[in-house]
């Protein structure tokens, strides 16, 4: 992966993508600051938007990475070699994932450097190292997805399409469940105060509860909510009633809940490999 020039490509342009936005906002006219808070602000927004890059550059690097390994021989050949199937696919994993968070690790390195000239204020260090540490979860997470397909298909063009599509469908079905909880919401409050509201948009007990449980279990909605990790946590409560540790156990569930989301993907990618016929 590392000797791939498309990998550094993306690597150089992850670190301007993240080196501008930060040094874009840091810079604004006063008026538009929030007094002190700006710079944690912006921080916060650069690992929001580098989560939201990288998963279709994720989508990319781990197809034609994989689709390169099939093209050349390498991976029939250490199956021919005698290497089981289960340790190549997992090879191939721990590639693609280690790579994920060296880019990760670096650009965290590069939109942290602002700081030495513009000072820390207002930046929460807590919610900042949930931020961090769910978005290093969701990495292996959404290579594990992508490594899957690339296993599976060998053309790397078809790889690629099946990868980007399947990342775009993943997002707007975050976006409608999330849209579908919203309205709910907003439709509840509006009964108990005694306005108008649509019934319709009101959801019944249990397919709340699916939503819900949808809402936590999708990937991509965890990426879309890193940007508001503690309401998101706090399931939209008064986060300042909520001891840290509490929302801290909240992060463990979810990270739990991805590992599990790991373990039976990758299960099903080693079960298919081992069924697949290489050529």
């Amino acid at each position: 992966m590392f000797r791939s020039k498309l990998f550094w490509i993306f690597m150089i342009l992850s670190v301007v993508f993240c080196v501008y936005n930060i040094y874009d906002d840091a810079n604004m006219p006063a008026e538009f600051r929030q007094s002190g808070q700006i710079y944690g602000y912006v921080f916060e927004a650069a690992l929001y938007f580098y989560i939201l890059v990288y998963i279709f550059a994720a989508a990319v690097l781990d197809s034609l990475f994989i689709s390169r390994e099939h093209a050349d021989g390498t991976i029939r050949n250490k199956v021919i070699s005698g290497h089981p199937r289960a340790s190549v696919y997992m090879t191939e994993l721990i590639v693609c994932s280690v790579t994920g968070l060296i880019m990760f690790i670096v650009n965290l390195a590069i939109i942290s450097l602002p700081f030495l000239k513009f000072g820390i204020h207002g930046m929460d260090g807590w919610v900042t190292m949930r931020r961090i540490i769910l978005i290093a979860v969701l990495i292996i997470v959404i290579n594990a997805m992508f490594v899957l397909f690339s296993m599976l298909i060998p053309s790397r063009a078809s790889s690629v399409v099946w990868s980007i599509v399947f990342i775009i469908i993943m997002l707007v079905s975050s976006g409608l469940i999330q849209d579908k909880l919203d309205n709910d919401s907003h439709s509840r409050i509006l009964r108990e105060s005694g306005e108008y509201y649509e019934h319709s948009k009101i959801l019944g007990d249990t397919e709340r509860k699916v939503y819900k449980a949808l809402n936590y279990i999708l990937p991509t909605n965890q990426v879309i909510h890193t940007y508001d990790i503690d309401d998101f946590l706090a399931d939209y409560k008064d986060i300042s009633e909520i001891p840290q540790k509490k929302l801290n156990i909240y992060l463990a569930g979810l990270c739990l809940l991805d590992a599990v989301t790991f373990v039976l993907v990758t299960a099903a990618g080693i079960t298919i490999f081992r069924k697949k016929d290489l050529k």
